[in-house]
């Protein structure tokens, strides 16, 4: 029963906290910062090279042949009256 009244050491744990606050911090803005020079190196340093990628695709055009000709539409049954009305007032 000794162990359920242990007192808590509250300065140590809040180091403990600093620590892990600023180990978080430092990851996020490593990655940020690793963000943001991709984003440079992209729009910067490869910009001709992108964008002479994106006007071949822009104006890239291929022949496509016309496909089989295909019947018109017309009725099922070509020789007898079709049943469908064409109107209320039929």
């Amino acid at each position: 029963m000794a162990e359920k009244w242990q007192l808590k050491d509250h300065e140590s744990e809040r180091q403990i906290f600093n620590r892990r606050l600023v180990t978080a911090a430092v990851l996020v803005c490593l990655l940020f910062v690793s963000l943001v020079a991709k984003m440079v190196n992209l729009q910067v340093y490869q910009n001709e090279y992108f964008s002479a990628r994106s006007d071949d695709n822009r104006l890239h055009s291929q022949y496509v042949p016309p496909g089989p000709r295909r019947a018109g539409i017309g009725p099922r049954n070509q020789g007898t009256e079709s049943r469908c009305r064409s109107g209320p007032g039929d």
